[in-house]
């Protein structure tokens, strides 16, 4: 049964890095569910994100994601370690994997580069972990310097696969989605805050695009800009902010996704709290001539700090179309500029 959850998710990891096409020339392939990760997407980009770390998936109650993952990140002798925890289930260094896919064949330019305004670069780790119930799989990305780094970003892409991982399997079981921490909340009197803040960042994800009978896609990378309006002492103010610049390559093909044009507006969204800001908000936007929305939602960072100097988040934007659909489903990490 093993082999065949992982397979199965093998399958959804081909088409969501671009590696192939699944479905239409027959073959195992088409005898499993290969709208499962498609059908997910759209779920998780319509789900406003919960708080604690920033979480978007496709496990909701009313619209509200339900997951708490959070993530941090460490070094081991140069390397990055992660660990990744949702209720029971936690993911350790014990759980890191090869890599689901290569992110060295450019498909995310950001990875390994510098982020904007720090000094740091973003790396990334996979984790794989089996129990009774499934197995989940989470790839982390963070911009940590080194172990004394206090005000790191640890953010991601999380899988959850049940045992039963065939034929007969429930759609609604598989979970999929993204998730954004910082390791440092910001802690001071949002509502004391006036002006105005721009913040500067990178983007990365999974971008998955079904036919009637193929699943494609790629992990992007994209650049965000936000704009924090604090206002004045007696209200807590707003923020929105536009994802732009998507870069992802078919694997396959070998040849860039066809994104000029496109955007995804942050929609301007009220700050909710007095500590750490965490707020919610819709999506929207243009691909190939198509409208998408969706959901988003993040937290300030910049702990003992004047003004918040991050902010951290997930989002996701969808078009669903009878049986075709497109989605982005990602995270964020931006620096105050």
């Amino acid at each position: 049964m093993r082999q065949m959850r992982l397979f199965f998710f093998l399958i959804m990891i081909v088409a969501m890095t671009g590696f192939g096409c699944v479905g239409g020339s027959g073959g195992q392939a088409d005898s499993l569910p290969i709208e499962v990760l498609a059908t997910q997407a759209i779920e998780a980009a319509q789900s406003t994100p919960s708080q604690g770390s920033v979480t978007q998936t496709s496990n909701t109650d009313n619209g509200i994601t339900i997951d708490r993952i959070s993530s941090t990140s460490s070094y081991n002798q140069g390397s990055l370690q992660a660990t990744v925890r949702n209720g029971a289930t936690t993911l350790g260094p014990s759980d890191i994997v090869d890599d689901f896919f290569d992110l060295s064949r450019s498909v995310c330019q950001s990875c390994d580069t510098q982020p904007s305004g720090t000094s740091s670069q973003w790396q990334h780790v996979s984790l794989e972990k089996e129990d009774s119930d499934g197995t989940v799989y989470s790839i982390v990305f963070s911009d940590i310097e080194d172990n004394n780094d206090s005000d790191y970003l640890s953010a991601g892409i999380w899988m959850y696969v049940p045992g039963e991982a065939d034929d007969s399997i429930n759609l609604g079981e598989v979970v999929y989605g993204t998730f954004a921490r910082g390791n440092a909340p910001f802690q001071a009197n949002l509502q004391g805050l006036t002006g105005e803040a721009r913040y500067e960042g990178d983007a990365m994800g999974l971008y998955t695009e079904q036919t009637s009978d193929t699943l494609e896609g790629g992990l992007f990378n994209a650049t965000v800009e936000l704009t924090a309006n604090f206002g004045n002492a007696s209200d807590m103010g707003t923020i929105r902010g536009q994802v732009t610049s998507f870069r992802a390559r078919n694997e396959e093909t070998n040849q860039p996704f066809s994104f000029q044009g496109t955007s995804l507006n942050l929609g301007e969204t009220p700050i909710g709290n007095t500590q750490a800001g965490f707020f919610t908000g819709d999506t929207s936007g243009t691909h190939q001539g198509e409208t998408y929305s969706g959901k988003w939602g993040g937290e300030f960072l910049g702990n003992g700090a004047d003004l918040p100097t991050s902010v951290t988040g997930t989002f996701g934007s969808e078009n669903s179309n009878g049986g075709n659909s497109k989605a982005f489903m990602g995270f964020f990490g931006a620096y105050q500029q």
